[in-house]
């Protein structure tokens, strides 16, 4: 829990598959020397997880970073996470069936790559916010930020670029496939504009 980890540069795969394994890094002090923290926190058992003290505003890929973790219920800190350098969030969340809230206010995606070039540690190819929030079926409110899109040119959502998941009843209470803006509009998860400060619920009652 005490780690001192100040000076570490790549946390790739660092406690990735680590099935039974339940972390507290909750006093960790990540610095702006981190470049890498793909598949981090891959498959655990975490239900939380606390990254308030993670300075990403020098890391330059975050994919599959909390990917396959069922019962990850909450994360805290994430509306910190300075992502301003980054270029790969592909497969971030992905798998994270019981996360119901994700605040992403201050995520700068406009950097990540959509040309499938190559920014990964182990050498594999990320498409931008490409299945990044793949399998969260439970999740009932997203807070997205001026610097978000989906897609690093600003270009609309679509599957190869990555969109939010579609809200289902089997898992939502009163989803209808569509997400609500807290302002009313109403959009498909293919629709979700970029590059628009705005909190999303994927129910009219939620």
């Amino acid at each position: 829990d005490n780690w001192d980890v100040r000076n570490v540069e790549i946390f790739f795969f660092f406690f990735a598959h680590c099935n039974n394994l339940k972390l507290n890094v909750s006093k960790w002090v990540v610095t702006n020397k981190c470049k890498y923290l793909d598949c981090m926190f891959h498959s655990n058992a975490n239900t939380y997880l606390d990254v308030s003290g993670f300075d990403t505003s020098g890391a330059i890929s975050m994919f599959s970073m909390f990917e396959a973790n069922p019962n990850l219920e909450k994360i805290d800190g994430l509306q910190n996470f300075d992502t301003s350098n980054c270029h790969a969030f592909e497969e971030m969340f992905s798998g994270c069936s019981k996360l119901k809230e994700l605040d992403l206010s201050s995520f700068d995606t406009r950097k990540a790559k959509n040309d499938k070039t190559s920014v990964s540690t182990n050498g594999s190819t990320a498409t931008c916010t490409q299945y990044m929030f793949n399998g969260c079926r439970s999740l009932e409110k997203i807070t997205l930020g001026a610097n978000f899109t989906f897609a690093g040119d600003g270009t609309a959502a679509s599957s190869y670029y990555g969109t939010l998941p579609t809200p289902s009843s089997t898992y939502i209470n009163d989803a209808d496939g569509n997400w609500y803006a807290e302002t009313g509009e109403v959009y498909t998860a293919a629709n979700v504009p970029n590059l628009t400060e705005m909190t999303y619920y994927a129910s009219k009652k939620v």
